[in-house]
């Protein structure tokens, strides 16, 4: 005869196998990039932007998101994302083999500044819009910029043209620093590459817009939070025609 003791022992120790299998299922990264939050912020976050409601977009580009393979490759692999809406699909390795390299505390503008596998702002930091801009203009005409209004953001998108914006992930702290030229750098801390792939409202008057986030997927923002993350970057980025 079989003690109830034994049973309710038994189906305990089962209930904590299990537990522990789907608690392993849950929090695997094994395929996921590392990035600048530890892997259970990212989950909850990504989940979080999987169940926003999102408007109807007026205009959604079609294209296939990409999670970017190192803890600093946003830019890159928000690139890699936006060419895929013209048809083109290098991989992410193809793309950083063909970036420019500056040493920690270099300049962005000139290339990718340190490790792109290294911690933001301790042994890496990333790149800005022109080093982008000539890699995507070897696959597609290319076109880095600075200074636009939503309103041209949205134009673009309208016209089928991806576009790639600078802002940032985290505190966004501004930091400053003297490349090895003595160049000033204004950088922010947690930066970070989105490819805006849609809008809602019109041309005219945009209500938000429709972002592929290398590390989280599809987001939704409206304008106004975008122009927040957008404005201390000067509303730079790169549209691929």
């Amino acid at each position: 005869m079989v003690s109830l003791k034994g049973d309710k022992v038994k189906k305990f120790f089962l209930w904590l196998l299990f537990l522990l299998a789907c608690f392993f299922l849950f929090f695997s990264e094994a395929q996921a990039a590392k990035s600048y939050y530890p892997g259970i912020k990212r989950r909850l976050k990504s989940y979080y932007y999987q169940l926003q409601r999102k408007p109807k977009p007026t205009v959604k580009l079609k294209t296939q998101f990409h999670r970017q393979e190192h803890s600093l490759s946003c830019e890159v692999a928000a690139l890699k994302m936006a060419l895929s809406v013209k048809g083109m699909n290098p991989s992410e390795s193809e793309l950083i083999r063909q970036l420019p390299w500056q040493p920690m505390w270099g300049n962005p503008h000139q290339g990718f500044v340190g490790d792109i596998n290294g911690g933001m702002l301790k042994t890496g930091y990333g790149v800005y819009w022109k080093p982008i801009a000539k890699i995507a203009q070897r696959y597609r005409p290319a076109e880095a910029f600075e200074h636009w209004s939503v309103q041209r953001l949205a134009s673009e998108i309208q016209r089928g043209n991806p576009v790639v914006v600078w802002g940032y992930v985290g505190s966004g702290k501004r930091r400053f620093w003297r490349a090895p030229d003595g160049t000033p750098i204004w950088g922010v801390s947690g930066e970070h590459a989105r490819t805006v792939i849609g809008f809602a409202g019109s041309v005219t008057n945009p209500q938000g817009f429709f972002l592929l986030d290398p590390i989280y997927g599809e987001i939704y923002w409206n304008t106004k939070s975008l122009q927040s993350n957008w404005a201390p970057f000067g509303n730079a980025g790169v549209v691929i025609r």
